[in-house]
């Protein structure tokens, strides 16, 4: 008799015991599944980017591109502060992308706004501000996403236009050989 109860009091005992176990262990699949679904979504989610491109003709462009692996739809841009326009081009809060938004910006998609010549834009004694923010708002997977991109103009002060691409050189040298061979015509 004393060994029934003794092997029903262990067998209660290893059922809760299992039970905490698997309740441990069911936890953790869940807490998996969560961390491999934001990994899966950060991989295959919209990137939208802002930054500024310094060039050989020393001007400056504000590039605005969805750097992700998904389109952005309905992307709404809006800046905190206007920017000035630079000579005879429009304020970036005036053009169409800021003002209207786009339907969907796919993969890939890169958009160059002029922002103006190195001189006036990184000057010394410029209107333009030292740094502004982009909010880039769009849908992705039926859910509303709203980023904040802070682009430092100041930062720029002091350098220099990045190397030519293999496609800008060939462009280059192609336009110095048609210059030379036309002025000997």
């Amino acid at each position: 008799m004393e060994r029934a109860v003794v092997s029903g009091w262990a067998t209660a005992v290893l059922t809760a015991v299992l039970a905490i176990i698997t309740g441990y262990y069911a936890w953790e699949a869940r807490a998996s599944r969560r961390i491999a679904r934001e990994q899966l979504d950060s991989l295959v989610r919209p990137i939208i980017t802002a930054s500024l491109v310094l060039r050989h003709n020393h001007m400056i462009y504000l590039r605005v591109a969805n750097d992700g692996n998904s389109p952005a739809l309905d992307l709404r841009l809006a800046l905190d502060q206007e920017t000035p326009a630079v000579s005879d081009l429009s304020a970036l809060g005036q053009l169409p992308l800021f003002r209207e938004g786009s339907a969907c910006v796919p993969p890939g998609a890169q958009y160059f706004f002029v922002l103006g010549g190195a001189p006036l834009v990184l000057g010394d004694n410029t209107d333009f501000p030292l740094a502004f923010g982009v909010t880039a708002s769009y849908k992705w997977r039926a859910r509303a996403v709203s980023e904040h991109l802070v682009i430092d103009v100041g930062s720029y002060k002091g350098s220099q236009a990045a190397p030519r691409t293999e496609a800008e050189a060939i462009e280059y040298l192609t336009d110095e050989l048609k210059k030379s061979l036309g002025a000997r015509t």
